[in-house]
């Protein structure tokens, strides 16, 4: 039988922090992307989710399905990293000025799990 997908998510809970919150004031349109990628190597996410900034706090769930390319979803790397990005300019590519908050390593071995994100590190 085919190993479950359903294994292979991660649960993120994201919200910002106080100085994103005063930062960004009531933009609730502003893209949000939450996000897996490779712990080392490629940057390309995967598996995403597109959100607002009106929605946080929000707990969403990335999972095998959001993978951009076939062979290239969670399953696709032994440790990752899970990133919530401010976009203000609605792009995929990070630009100074975003919002960022990011996880620690996260072992594949160690999904499904739970993970906290709080926006609080300004890009330069």
């Amino acid at each position: 039988g085919e190993t479950s997908t359903a294994e292979l998510s991660v649960k993120v809970s994201v919200s910002l922090g106080d100085l994103a919150r005063t930062t960004l004031g009531d933009n609730p349109d502003v893209t949000v992307f939450v996000y897996a990628r490779a712990w080392q190597g490629a940057k390309m996410p995967l598996a995403i989710q597109k959100i607002t900034l009106g929605e946080l706090p929000l707990t969403v769930n990335l999972d095998e399905t959001m993978a951009m390319a076939p062979g290239m979803g969670l399953s696709s790397a032994s440790d990752l990293q899970i990133l919530a990005r401010v976009s203000l300019g609605g792009g995929a590519i990070a630009q100074p000025g975003d919002w960022i908050g990011r996880s620690v390593k996260l072992s594949r071995a160690s999904l499904p799990a739970d993970v906290t994100l709080i926006i609080s590190e300004l890009l330069p």
